[in-house]
């Protein structure tokens, strides 16, 4: 009779339910592309983005608006020597080429990304495995 009651005891197998199948329109749905996607994706492109404006805004235009961009007296600092301008330190040149560098490389990576039909999938060149080097070869 314990016999039976423990065979009463043991749980009973469940079924899981399956989910019915999404509709085309949410599966097209599903694999649209957003801009977390691409986030995802090219954390890079962000990180230069963000990078080369913080230090434009930060560092170059401050600069210009403190001292101008010329070889003037007003474009010199308490040291005599010119901040910003042709003959300056060229933070702002460069940084502008910077800026203008990462945003068009930036929009570039955004529109390749968004009209791409499927992500890019890196693949290694060769699935071959090295053969080792024979003792008795000469190279």
């Amino acid at each position: 009779s314990s016999s039976s009651s423990s065979s009463n005891l043991s749980p009973s197998p469940r079924r899981r339910r399956q989910r019915p199948a999404a509709a085309p329109a949410q599966q097209a749905k599903m694999s649209e592309k957003t801009f977390v996607g691409f986030s995802k994706a090219k954390p890079e492109q962000w990180l230069n983005l963000l990078l080369a404006h913080g230090l434009f805004w930060g560092l170059a235009v401050p600069a210009v608006i403190e001292f101008g961009y010329s070889d003037d007296n007003e474009s010199r600092n308490e040291d005599f020597g010119i901040a910003s301008g042709p003959s300056g330190n060229g933070v702002f040149p460069l940084l502008l080429t910077a800026v203008l560098a990462t945003t068009i490389a930036f929009i570039v990576n955004i529109v390749e990304y968004f009209s791409a039909s499927e992500p890019t999938k890196i693949s290694p060149k060769s699935t071959k495995e090295a053969e080792p080097i024979k003792a008795n070869t000469k190279i």
